[in-house]
C-alpha cells in the first residue's frame, strides 16, 4: 500500500468519526480483545534478531475499516540482522506474521498468519541495524469472521521472502550507482517534505480529536470548526501529492507516522 493511501485512509476515518456525533447507537463495533504474547520469541529465521516486548495489546475490528482486523505490537531488536534481506523490501507484506491464539497458545482458525503491513519492512530494516531499538509494528488484513471469543494470546513468526529470479541485488548495482548522486541530492529536501507533512498530519489528527469531543458535548462552535477542518484535509491531501514521489520514509519518520496513527486509533476507541 502506498504511503499516500495510508494518509488518505486516516484522513477519511477521522472525518467519519467527527461527523457521527449524536449517532452513537447506530454504530456497531466489536469490542477489542486484549491479547498477551504466548511467547516473546519471534519464531522462524528472524528469531535471533527480533523479540516481542511483554505487554497487553489490542486486537481490533473497527466498523470504519470494513472488517479490517488489526493489532499493533511492540517489537524489539536483540541482535543485528541482514539489512540486504529481500524480506524487508516494502512492496510486499511480511516478513513477520501474527497468529491469534487461545490461552493455551493454540492458533485460532481464520486468525492465523496475519502479515505485518507493507511499510513495516522499512522499519524492521532500520531496527536490524540498531540493537535495542523498539517500534510498534502493525499487523492487519481483511477478515469477514467475527472476533474470536477465545482469543487470549498470540505468537509471531518470521518467514523469509525470496527474491524473484532475475532481480538479484547484484543486477541492480549499476542502476543504483547511476542514481546514487541524484538520490543523495534529493534526500534532504524529500526528508523535509515528509517532516512537514507529518507535522501537518499530527496537527490535523489532534484538531479532529478535539472537534469530536466538542461535538459530543453539543458545543455548537464545532460546526464552524468542521468546515475549517475539511479545508485542512484538502490542503493536507495536496501537500501529500506534492511530496516525495518515491513514497519513501526513513525508519524514524515511519515510526513517527505509526505513533500518530496509534494516537488516532486510541481516540477512535472512545468514539462510540
Amino acid at each position: 500500500m502506498k504511503l499516500k493511501t495510508l494518509f488518505a485512509i486516516a484522513i477519511i476515518a477521522i472525518l467519519a468519526f467527527s461527523s457521527c456525533s449524536g449517532n452513537k447507537k447506530d454504530k456497531v463495533e466489536e469490542q477489542p480483545k486484549e491479547l498477551t504474547p504466548y511467547d516473546t520469541t519471534v519464531k522462524g529465521y528472524l528469531s535471533k534478531v527480533f523479540q516481542v516486548k511483554e505487554g497487553s495489546y489490542k486486537l481490533e475490528i473497527p466498523k470504519e475499516t470494513f472488517r479490517k482486523v488489526f493489532i499493533q505490537v511492540k517489537i524489539v531488536s536483540i541482535e543485528k540482522g541482514d539489512t540486504d534481506d529481500y524480506s524487508f523490501e516494502s512492496q510486499h507484506r511480511g516478513p513477520l506474521y501474527l497468529s491469534v491464539c487461545n490461552k493455551d497458545g493454540q492458533p485460532i482458525a481464520n486468525y492465523s498468519n496475519i502479515p505485518c503491513e507493507y511499510q513495516m519492512g522499512t522499519l524492521l530494516k532500520g531496527m536490524a541495524e540498531n540493537v535495542g531499538e523498539e517500534n510498534w509494528i502493525l499487523f492487519e488484513e481483511y477478515n469477514d469472521y467475527e472476533m474470536p471469543k477465545d482469543a487470549a494470546t498470540f505468537i509471531i513468526t518470521s518467514k523469509k521472502i525470496e527474491r524473484p529470479r532475475g532481480t538479484s541485488s547484484s543486477s541492480n548495482t549499476e542502476s543504483d550507482n547511476d542514481f546514487e548522486k541524484e538520490e543523495k541530492s534529493s534526500s534532504t529536501s524529500n526528508s523535509k517534505d515528509w517532516d512537514k507533512i507529518l507535522d501537518d498530519y499530527e496537527a490535523y489528527i489532534d484538531k479532529s480529536i478535539k472537534l469530536y469531543k466538542k461535538l459530543e458535548d453539543n458545543d455548537m462552535s464545532a460546526v464552524a470548526e468542521y468546515a475549517d477542518l475539511m479545508g485542512k484535509a484538502e490542503d493536507l491531501q495536496k501537500s501529500l501529492d506534492e511530496a516525495d514521489r518515491n513514497d519513501d520514509l526513513s525508519a524514524k519518520q515511519l515510526g513517527r507516522m505509526l505513533k500518530i496513527q496509534t494516537k488516532m486509533m486510541e481516540a477512535a476507541k472512545d468514539m462510540k
